[in-house]
């Protein structure tokens, strides 16, 4: 069994079908799973792997 040390989150909206998710939360979560992972994506390579 290998050792996970990547940290871990849980977001949960309510109200997700509303006008302030679709314009706000959504984009912003995208976008930081986006930056995320070209971090990760980039110290990878770093480290010398894929």
């Amino acid at each position: 069994m290998t050792e996970n040390n990547k940290p871990t989150a849980l977001i949960m909206i309510f109200g997700a079908t509303g006008d302030l998710a679709k314009r706000k939360l959504f984009p912003s979560i995208y976008r930081l799973f986006q930056k995320r992972k070209s971090i990760s994506s980039r110290s990878s390579e770093w480290q010398g792997g894929h």
